[in-house]
């Protein structure tokens, strides 16, 4: 059964797994340096704090899930279905897969706590992952993911050996919950409800992002969370010296690259349904205002969850937070309106060379303040 699984769960989980685990760790190597932060300060501001293990949570599951989603609808797993359909073992085989996903939160809390607190972790992140996959179409997956939720929001008042236990029983039933519906049919529920005609387009544009750009989407929050780990450093180096500014600065080139890896799906989204807005005689500003709603709402929640948690891990003030977060909102919009302009252009390369000047006029802007 392992060696079953392994050529089949196993491959799709590994080719998702080892791009982002290379990416975390040139992030791990620059936040918890010689001179940086250390992991044990990073767990205890997680125990002590309900926002920032919060944030880091939502984060790594935002980020893990792609991968972990892949162990229930890879190749061959249909076949494999059929095989042991309702096998003890095949399940232990898959949470054993999907746990191997969490190995950078093991690593933090191995090193910042204790090897209970890490198994522990572990079971809570395989549960949330796997039930996160399929939590839009399974009503007791997302019920296994608010109980998950539950026991990450009372944290201290389990021990962590106490805590191994309703964790271990949340991971088994998450996956085997995820395994069973992971190739049911998509539910017909009405995803754009009625809205402006802006924000209904710009709804449209996420969703297609969500289905079909999921790799975008967690590539965007990673190097966004990347930029939050540097502002962290910095702000936690010397908290005094003009913190509003230092984020500004800091996350306007993670934040333009954020938006630059959102803008293609949503360009090819108005590219499919031109037909469909020519015919409806949809204003040129609607459809540029969809498409800054599409790229500001997402680049927005990464940059403001990042400069949140870099502004508690430091000490430094929440204005922080706001100010980032209007920075990428200001930022998104001008990635947008160059998107659209770009898509008619002839060189493939027009769209990039833009939005680097972009990035470099905004961190030019924020220095200079």
């Amino acid at each position: 059964m392992v060696r079953i699984v392994a050529a089949t769960s196993g491959r799709a989980v590994l080719a998702r797994a080892v791009p982002l685990f290379g990416a975390i760790g040139i992030g791990a190597a620059i936040v918890f340096a010689a001179n940086g932060l250390r992991a044990a300060v990073a767990v205890r501001a997680m125990h002590e704090s309900l926002g920032v293990r919060a944030a880091i949570w939502i984060v790594w599951i935002a980020l893990a899930t792609p991968a972990t989603s892949a162990a229930f609808d890879a190749p061959g797993t249909r076949t494999l279905r059929s095989i042991a359909r309702k096998s003890a073992a095949l399940v232990a085989c898959v949470v054993a897969l999907v746990a191997l996903v969490q190995a950078p939160m093991v690593a933090l809390f191995a090193r910042g706590d204790r090897a209970p607190a890490a198994v522990a972790v572990a079971l809570l992140g395989t549960a949330a992952c796997a039930a996160a996959s399929v939590a839009w179409r399974s009503r007791r997956a997302l019920a296994i993911l608010a109980g998950t939720c539950a026991v990450v929001a009372i944290d201290r008042a389990l021990p962590p050996l106490v805590a191994i236990a309703p964790a271990a029983l949340l991971a088994w039933h998450a996956v085997r919950e995820a395994w069973r519906s992971a190739l049911e049919e998509r539910p017909s529920t009405r995803i754009v409800r009625r809205a402006p005609p802006a924000i209904a387009l710009a709804m449209a544009y996420v969703a297609r992002m969500i289905r079909d750009a999921r790799g975008r989407l967690q590539s965007s929050a990673l190097v966004t969370s990347l930029g939050g780990g540097v502002l962290a450093l910095s702000l936690r180096n010397d908290p005094d010296a003009r913190p509003v500014q230092r984020a500004l600065v800091v996350l306007a080139l993670p934040i333009s690259t954020a938006c630059a890896l959102l803008a293609a799906p949503a360009i090819e989204t108005e590219a499919r349904i031109t037909p469909t807005l020519r015919a409806t005689r949809t204003k040129p500003l609607t459809v540029a205002l969809a498409m800054i709603l599409a790229i500001a709402a997402p680049s927005t929640a990464f940059a403001g969850t990042a400069s949140a948690v870099a502004a508690v891990a430091s000490s430094a003030p929440q204005t922080v937070t706001i100010a980032t977060m209007a920075w990428a909102a200001i930022i998104a919009s001008s990635i947008a309106l160059w998107a659209r302009r770009a898509s008619r252009a002839r060189r493939s390369s027009t769209f990039l060379v833009g939005t680097i000047v972009i990035a470099s006029a905004f961190t030019a802007a924020a220095a200079s303040c």
